[in-house]
């Protein structure tokens, strides 16, 4: 346990020093991480807007491991219900372990107006402090928009925890406030080129591009990369059988390691 300890004091520093992407929202399998004005699916915590594309429920679990490291991962649950008026979406995310550990959960709204999309997300935010204090909570937003500016061209918005919360600890812990900027743009039927910056205040801007290559109904490959100060290359691949979907990523930081995440889902 000493060990373990000891190895996790040396990296959480190192992920926050990264500046690579706020380790609180869990990740996504979108090529280069450039979820913003990805129209595929929803990414569960990322743009909430996204939800809206939704035509039946779909619900998925998403495992994502960290350097290789177990207490460095990230456990999810999530759903999409779509209804006359607008589409409820819903997650849960677990990440670290019993020592040290985060739980975000969120219930979002979205609708589809023809050609651009809205959608507003509630969080709640909780991270163990110690066996004496337990959990801290607090509440925060996601919010995000997409529009259609071409029937080859989609630009996706959203911003994270645009109320500034914080956990109220000692010391204070300030969430991170986060905002994107994407285009997607849909140079054939069956490609997708994703390009994105983001922003978390007070850290550098990330850059991210990807492409999303589908040339058969069940079968999807993606390559990618993202980063701020230095480059992390990502790949994946998607597949379908019957109303089961399988996706898989993989990315490499050159600081911390090899990053893997699996999604399995269900079209109801």
């Amino acid at each position: 346990m000493k060990i373990i300890v000891f190895i996790l004091m040396a990296i959480l520093p190192a992920l926050s020093l990264s500046g690579q992407r706020g380790e609180i929202v869990p990740g996504s399998y979108v090529p280069g991480r450039a979820a913003a004005a990805y129209t595929g699916r929803w990414q569960p915590m990322h743009n909430p807007s996204a939800a809206a594309v939704a035509s039946h429920t779909e619900l998925s679990v998403t495992y994502e491991n960290r350097y290789i490291t177990r207490e460095l991962s990230n456990k999810m649950v999530a759903a999409v219900v779509p209804t006359p008026y607008f589409n409820i979406s819903a997650a849960f995310n677990h990440f670290g372990y019993s020592v040290y550990n985060e739980m975000l959960a969120a219930v979002g709204f979205s609708r589809d107006f023809g050609g651009w999309r809205v959608g507003v997300e509630a969080d709640v935010y909780m991270v163990y402090l110690s066996p004496t204090e337990r959990y801290a909570t607090t509440v925060t937003a996601n919010v995000g928009a997409q529009v259609d500016v071409s029937p080859a061209v989609t630009l996706g918005f959203s911003m994270f925890n645009p109320c500034f919360s914080a956990v109220r600890s000692s010391p204070v812990q300030n969430l991170p406030v986060t905002v994107a900027v994407g285009v997607n743009w849909h140079i054939h039927e069956k490609v997708d080129w994703l390009v994105e910056l983001d922003r978390e205040i007070s850290t550098l801007f990330h850059w991210k591009t990807g492409f999303e290559y589908r040339p058969f109904d069940v079968f999807t490959l993606r390559a990618g990369v993202y980063g701020a100060d230095y480059a992390i290359p990502t790949l994946g691949v998607g597949f379908s059988i019957d109303d089961f979907r399988f996706e898989f990523h993989s990315e490499l930081n050159p600081r911390l390691g090899v990053t893997l995440l699996g999604s399995l889902g269900y079209d109801i």
